[in-house]
């Protein structure tokens, strides 16, 4: 009873959070600067709502459950790409050529990343249909956090060498994909060797709770408050001529011939 009662927590408490984002999104006008991840909030609530439909209507088949969960979570991974490359913008928008580079980056990183996915993909790749409906949900889901993970890695890798302040919704952002998608990777790393492991159903649920927790948290602190980096050693603001060097030898280097 308790167990249940926990599932049904970690279920609808990181949703009903995800009301508090939207608020926020839409009463400081974030979403103009992020309409993608605005996007994906209002996918991931209206994902909510078949979730919840599936889990108490008795019309709906535990295959057709599987089924209907696979393309959900597709449909999660795709607006998550978005929300990424929408990140990998708003980090260097101030400096053009810095920018260019982060998309070249994105780009570059995306493809390597995409053949390390499809080459574990293919590795396990189940040969019978039956087996169809865990393949996509285990092993294409890991396919996917591995080139989001990678992503977010690269995108953290930028800042600390460029020394790039972070904008506070924007470290928040960038932050609670990075721990969710994190234990996420791990958790279908697992599953896919060892099968279905119900545990870790209650893992990812709490690792995207708190990474609800952390949007909320970041979107409602005080902007003009000291900007956010990622450790001591990169609170201090960096000179506005190093960077803007930085840029100007991208620039050089970028349209070089």
């Amino acid at each position: 009873m308790l167990q249940t009662a926990f599932w049904y927590y970690l279920l609808i408490a990181p949703h009903v959070l995800l009301v508090g984002v939207l608020i926020v999104l839409c009463s400081r006008k974030h979403y103009r600067e992020h309409p993608i991840f605005f996007a994906y909030v209002v996918y991931e609530l209206a994902e909510f709502s078949v979730v919840l439909y599936m889990v108490f209507s008795d019309s709906i088949s535990v295959d057709r459950y599987w089924r209907l969960n696979a393309l959900l979570i597709a449909g999660s991974g795709f607006f998550r790409f978005g929300v990424i490359y929408e990140l990998y913008s708003h980090v260097s928008k101030n400096y053009p050529s810095l920018e260019n580079f982060c998309k070249f980056l994105f780009r570059g990183l995306s493809t390597i990343l995409l053949f390390i996915s499809v080459s574990l993909i293919a590795l396990v790749w189940p040969g019978r249909m039956h087996e169809l409906t865990r393949f996509v949900t285990y092993v294409l889901d890991r396919g996917v956090n591995i080139l989001q993970v990678g992503l977010i890695l690269g995108l953290f890798g930028i800042a600390i060498f460029f020394s790039l302040s972070w904008r506070k919704h924007v470290f928040g952002i960038t932050l609670g994909f990075g721990f969710y998608l994190s234990v996420q990777l791990i958790a279908t790393a697992v599953q896919t060797q060892w099968g279905f492991v119900h545990l870790f159903d209650y893992v990812t649920m709490a690792a995207y709770h708190v990474s609800v927790l952390i949007w909320l948290y970041y979107m409602l602190i005080r902007e003009e408050a000291t900007d956010q980096t990622l450790g001591p050693k990169l609170q201090a603001m960096p000179e506005h001529a190093d960077i803007a060097a930085w840029n100007s030898e991208l620039e050089r280097l970028l349209h070089h011939k």
